[in-house]
């Protein structure tokens, strides 16, 4: 099998130490190509734009001192020739560059003859003609050592990367140039280190040659696109993780297996477009009858009884609801074009049929936190018919700087976080004669958010609400990711629904008025996101800890933006917990636990505990975590997390067996396989009783 083609290196020269620490240990790890730039044209002027010409010196030492060729990105004759005089063995033409034919054709003229590698990026707009020209004129000029790199596409919009992949451009210039080697950015389309894995097993998965990937030895600290380089070390675990396929065989019993299997779709569906011509058959009669019955083209109650059937009927053959619903509402929309044409046109009037039945919207995408000041809540809420539910001890302290809305004080605390106090406070609601058009602000921790937003909710069937998070918990975790509920009994979050806010405003001034108890209990979710999503946001969290703790503001920012970043990234993709959200539990299981046997513990530092419970198991399950559970201890000791039950072994064990993730039998833990990279473990709930005394010896040993 050929191994991928690997251009690896910082955004930015920055200076020879930086520079030495990265291609050091990238020649450990092996790569074929070290990649860093010299000159760095920015959005904004006064950000960082390289050191220019005196980088290009260092990066000749690098070449020579560790034996790898080194390329850098061009954009004019003049640092061609400078690249040329510095001796470097390779180059890439940026998006801002390619997009330019005049700037494409003079740069040939002057790379011509000279032997260089040369790297195409796509330009910044898909456009595959852009992309194709600049080749050829690179071909034209007599240059054959050429590869593509696809880098992503900059589209107006939101959307969960930096620069939307649109996977079509690259397949369709590949097509067009099968010869031409097609390597993948997958930091540049990401714009965030924790989304750069996935994107780099993607483009393995779709036959891509290689990756050119930013790699810092200290991402946090880089003068240019921190948010989307790698440390050296979460690198080289990428690359031990990458699974490498191949495009063919040439073992005959397997192909003669996959053209089998293959002949099968094939067969399976030729029926499919056969069975919907005779569904639409059926349509069009049904339409003629409903014609003449003088009845509407669309009945509601119909379809969504037919939907909720395929759903269930899917559920039993492991086809997801939300792919069922979108197949089906493309063939319920493709069924009203074809009733549309047996109803004369004074029937519907200035209906169309788009508003009949609009094309199925995308799943709901995770409201991203906006850091900010409470004070910006009166111009948020201007024109709008609010009802404030805050926090007791928030109201009291806040009170002067809270605007001038109707306010209903909550009593937080976990025995209030019941269906009593919702109906309390809906009841609340109606004595202020909110209405269908009030937007609910919940404003507090974690506790408050959760019932706020389930309140919402469900009051008159539902109104839009939104957050202001106060503790460093919810601010960090708890506010994000649109789950509401309220406990059952002791049970945690029995009751609740998946519901996005119309907006989260964080504060993080409010923060410094926390008992440091409230602040290790935000910080355990902080750790969490770091084990399961981000090796280098764990790294930082072990050097500034003591900065951290402190509520500095720029560690602060930076940790909140990190668990942001890895949160929503994950609920994007899985906003209903089908499969990839469940990581997130990550801890909880035996947290949530601890909790509901004691009531030693906050939520975040049950969660603390549970996280060392799940990192010894993993050493039995996967392997790993023997190196990793002395450096969370360290961590803990600084962020002042327990490291013990505050309750005995059998009283954990009895309430895990009510756990509401547990599965017939058997309860699904979160483990890891290693930092960054966690793995989903089925264990029968007799089995983990007996397993959580061998796990804690596992921790106090």
């Amino acid at each position: 099998m050929n191994q991928p083609f690997i251009i690896a290196g910082p955004c930015s020269a920055e200076s020879p130490e930086q520079l030495q620490d990265a291609a050091r240990a990238l020649k450990q790890i092996g790569i074929d190509f070290f990649r860093a730039g010299v000159w760095k044209p920015r959005s904004h002027p006064c950000d960082f734009e390289g050191h220019g010409v005196k980088a290009l010196d260092w990066l000749a030492q690098i070449q020579q001192l560790f034996q790898l060729p080194v390329a850098t990105e061009v954009a004019s004759t003049e640092h061609v020739e400078a690249v040329l005089k510095a001796g470097l063995k390779g180059v890439w033409i940026g998006a801002r560059t390619t997009v330019n034919p005049f700037a494409v054709q003079e740069l040939a003229s002057a790379l011509s003859g000279t032997g260089l590698k040369i790297f195409v990026k796509n330009p910044v707009n898909p456009d595959t003609g852009l992309w194709l020209g600049a080749l050829e004129r690179l071909y034209k000029a007599g240059l054959n050592d050429l590869a593509a790199v696809h880098r992503g596409f900059s589209v107006y919009g939101p959307g969960g990367y930096r620069n939307a992949p649109i996977w079509l451009v690259p397949f369709e210039l590949k097509r067009q140039m099968p010869d031409i080697p097609l390597l993948c950015d997958p930091s540049h389309i990401a714009g965030d280190r924790l989304l750069v894995g996935a994107i780099a097993q993607k483009a393995m998965d779709l036959a891509f040659d290689g990756l050119m990937i930013e790699v810092h030895p200290h991402p946090q600290e880089a003068l240019s696109d921190a948010g989307q380089q790698l440390s050296t070390a979460a690198f080289s675990a990428l690359m031990e993780g990458l699974t490498l396929r191949q495009s063919n065989t040439s073992d005959h019993q397997l192909n003669s297996r996959l053209e089998g299997l293959r002949a099968q779709i094939d067969l399976a569906d030729d029926q499919i477009v056969e069975l919907l011509a005779q569904r639409m058959q059926v349509v069009q009669e049904i339409g003629a009858l409903k014609r003449e019955g003088g009845l509407t083209i669309l009945q509601r109650r119909r379809w969504d009884a037919l939907l909720a059937r395929i759903k269930e009927r899917g559920r039993g053959l492991n086809l997801s609801p939300d792919f069922l619903e979108r197949l089906f509402g493309l063939i319920h929309q493709e069924a009203i074009h074809h009733q549309h044409e047996f109803l004369p046109a004074e029937a519907d009037g200035a209906t169309t049929v788009s508003t009949l039945f609009p094309a199925p919207t995308p799943a709901a995408v995770c409201t991203v936190p906006r850091m900010g000041s409470i004070d910006e809540l009166s111009d948020l809420l201007r024109g709008k018919q609010a009802v404030l539910l805050v926090d007791k001890n928030v109201e009291e302290l806040y009170r002067h700087r809270l605007p001038d809305f109707p306010t209903i004080t909550v009593e937080a605390g976990e025995d209030l976080k019941n269906m009593s106090t919702v109906e309390a406070l809906m009841k609340r609601l109606v004595a202020l004669q909110a209405d269908r058009s009030s937007l609910i602000v919940g404003m507090g921790g974690g506790i408050v958010c959760d019932i706020a937003g389930l309140v919402a909710s469900i009051y008159m069937r539902g109104v839009s609400f939104a957050l202001a998070p106060t503790t460093l918990l919810a601010q960090a975790d708890a506010a994000i990711g649109g789950k509401n509920g309220v406990n059952v009994d002791r049970l945690k979050n029995m009751a609740g629904c998946v519901n996005q806010p119309a907006w989260i405003l964080c504060d993080p001034t409010l923060l410094k008025t926390l008992p440091e108890q409230q602040i290790r209990s935000g910080l355990a979710e902080v750790v969490k996101h770091a084990l399961i999503g981000d090796p280098c946001l764990l790294d930082y969290l072990e050097r500034h800890a003591q900065a951290i703790m402190a509520l500095e503001p720029t560690p602060l920012h930076d940790v909140l933006r990190a668990s942001h970043r890895f949160k929503c990234s994950v609920v994007n993709r899985d906003e209903r917990e089908h499969g990839l959200r469940r990581i997130l539990n990550f801890g909880h299981t035996v947290g949530h636990g601890i909790e509901a046997a004691s009531d030693t513990y906050t939520h975040g530092e049950a969660v603390a505990v549970g996280m060392l419970f799940a990192v010894a198991l993993s050493t039995k399950y996967t392997g790993f975590g023997a190196e990793l559970l002395p450096r969370l201890k360290a961590l803990y000791a600084v962020f002042g997390l327990p490291t013990s039950l505050p309750c005995s072994l059998e009283e954990l064990s009895k309430v895990l067996c009510s756990d509401k993730k547990k599965e017939g039998n058997e309860i699904r833990l979160i483990l890891l396989k290693a930092t960054g990279r966690p793995y989903p473990q089925k264990i029968p709930i007799k089995v983990l009783a007996a397993e959580l005394p061998w796990a804690h010896n596992v921790l106090v040993s």
